[in-house]
């Protein structure tokens, strides 16, 4: 192997390790010269991205976040709501 690939692997793994999701569309029957074929790979890509995005979902928990209802009582709060009052 040549530095650059030994680089770029030791990158790829790293980088790996510390994704939130990680996509992996099946193209490896292509060749990455093959500009043909992009439509199929876009639609690929598509799929194992909400693939991956469904099955992180679901790996989350579940997270009881504070009503929309509740305002916070501060002067940054005051001045945003009387920004968007002129708009």
């Amino acid at each position: 192997l040549r530095m650059d690939e030994i680089g770029e692997r030791m990158l790829r793994r790293y980088s790996q390790q510390r994704a939130d999701i990680l996509i992996q569309p099946d193209v490896g029957h292509c060749p990455w010269f093959d500009f043909g074929n992009a439509r199929r790979l876009i639609v690929a890509g598509l799929e194992a991205g909400r693939t991956a995005i469904a099955n992180w979902q679901r790996e989350q928990p579940e997270r009881d976040y504070p009503s929309s209802r509740i305002v916070p009582d501060c002067v940054a709060y005051d001045a945003l709501a009387a920004t968007k009052r002129r708009s």
